[in-house]
């Protein structure tokens, strides 16, 4: 793939500090090369909506899903087009890394939701370790249709060959137990995959699921599901319990819908079984009066060590397994205290050591509207406004400073990327710099060069979903929406010399 330099030498961008002990430079003994280019070098941008047939995109690429996914020299996007008349259609469409071109894009799902507004489509895109894609596509009568069959909505299939240009019915999502669930779902799907055990692992949010293992289930859990090497599906578990519960001095807790957003990342050990790694944060949603509120608040962090059958603390000092879910506000697992801005439960990376590094939209003290519990409602006027932050489990204490506190990140959606250095990459979109923009940390958090553009000015980027290149360390691949076109397109940066 053709690639370019960009950006000159980055002027250091000092950090503040948070309520939290701070690092020496190090961090704790975490190691790695330490050879590291000043600039990534960039490529494209390439589009990756179909111009051919005329494709723009409605709210995609969504960062809380997989959109894209790497088999051999193959690298597939989907992206739902957004039609002006008639249904919404999902498109898959293949770039081929050896000739940095892509093929047209094919059609492999005509119903989706978004037309009329009643559900979002989310689509997702995975793979197992035949090289078989897996399509899951939101669509709301799919519920219906899966209460009687032993599966969860969205709507399935697995695609051999992109090029075949037929393929059965979209099913249910395979479910390890019978279904006696009211209306079940999974939504907001991420995954990874494992080359080394041919396995892909995967997040989502549940809805609709009760009594599963013996334990009631409300509200919208965070669900965890895998495919082995066959391409045969092994889910739900639920990871994250959010049934409703009163809390003392809390009188929102039971009256609204609890959400466990949040993401899943692998982690980089040299051998042997690589570690997952789950963060989350709280969401609560209820109408009061005729009006909606929302507080976002806390972000909690487990690993599990072996293939996704027990999770632990960062400290190895409490565990549960798939089966014997967690508690939604377990302070067990508590990473981060205090209010904090949508994608935040997104940003989450690890270092060359497998330990967390996550990125924190921190709610500014003195903005916005709070409650009578002392969090922010994100849905108030005036709405609060958020500092830029890092995250890090340097080995024995979670540490963490401000990236810029000058600005406001409110829905931001910021990325994050540790390189083979351990340089650590944040990445955030046009808010509130008019162009998507990075900053990096080249020890371990102290100090912070940037923001640098990496996307010309008019790229309108206010989404970014980042995957990481399963094959080369130093790659991370950008994808996002120009809001003004309505298009899709991604870039490839080289963070580190090969």
């Amino acid at each position: 793939m053709l690639l370019r330099r960009i950006g000159a030498a980055l002027p250091a961008f000092c950090i503040s500090t948070l309520a939290f002990a701070q690092a020496p430079p190090g961090g704790g003994g975490v190691g790695g090369d330490s050879i590291s280019p000043f600039q990534p070098i960039i490529s494209g941008p390439y589009e990756v909506t179909d111009a051919y047939f005329g494709h723009v995109t409605g709210n995609a690429p969504n960062p809380e899903t997989t959109n894209m996914v790497r088999v051999n020299d193959s690298l597939y996007f989907v992206y739902r087009h957004n039609a002006t008349t008639g249904a919404d259609s999902i498109y898959v469409r293949r770039f081929d890394l050896t000739r940095s071109k892509f093929d047209r894009a094919v059609l492999v799902d005509t119903s989706t939701d978004e037309a009329d507004g009643t559900y979002h489509s989310e689509p997702t895109i995975l793979r197992d370790g035949l090289g078989q894609l897996h399509l899951f596509v939101g669509y709301a009568p799919a519920r219906y249709t899966c209460m009687a069959a032993a599966g969860l909505a969205p709507r399935y299939r697995v695609i051999q060959d992109l090029n075949a240009g037929f393929w059965g019915p979209p099913a249910c999502v395979p479910s390890r137990v019978g279904n006696p669930w009211s209306l079940p779902f999974l939504a907001d799907i991420t995954g990874v995959y494992d080359d080394r055990a041919a396995e892909t692992h995967f997040v989502a949010q549940g809805g609709g699921i009760s009594h599963l293992d013996g334990v009631g289930v409300g509200g919208f859990p965070r669900v965890y599901g895998r495919i082995f090497a066959n391409g045969s599906v092994n889910q739900p578990y639920i990871l994250v319990n959010t049934i409703s519960q009163t809390i003392p001095g809390d009188p929102y807790a039971a009256i609204s819908a609890i959400h466990a957003k949040g993401e899943l990342v692998l982690g980089r050990e040299p051998a042997g079984q690589r570690s997952l790694h789950l963060i989350w944060n709280l969401r609560n949603l209820w109408n009061e009066n005729g009006a909606e509120h929302q507080r976002n608040y806390n972000l909690y962090y487990a690993r599990s060590l072996d293939a996704g059958n027990n999770w632990q603390n960062v400290t190895g000092t409490a565990s549960f397994s798939n089966l014997n879910r967690n508690l939604w506000g377990n302070s067990r697992y508590l990473a981060y205290q205090g209010d904090v801005d949508q994608g935040s439960e997104r940003a989450l990376g690890v270092d060359s050591a497998s330990r967390p590094v996550l990125i924190v939209l921190r709610h500014k003290p003195g903005t916005g509207v709070l409650l009578s519990t002392g969090h922010v409602d994100v849905l108030a006027t005036p709405r609060p406004q958020y500092d830029l932050s890092w995250l890090r489990w340097n080995g024995s204490a979670w540490v963490g400073g401000v990236i810029d506190g000058a600005n406001d990140y409110f829905s931001a959606r910021p990325r994050v990327f540790v390189d083979r250095s351990n340089a650590i990459w944040v990445f955030v979109g046009t808010i509130p710099f008019g162009s998507p923009r990075y900053f990096v940390s080249r020890d371990f958090g102290q100090t912070w060069s940037g923001p640098t553009s990496f996307l010309p000015p008019n790229s309108g980027a206010l989404r970014l979903y980042s995957y990481a290149d399963p094959i080369d360390p130093n790659v991370l691949y950008i994808a996002y929406q120009n809001s003004g076109t309505r298009r899709v397109y991604f870039v490839s940066l080289q963070l580190t010399p090969r």
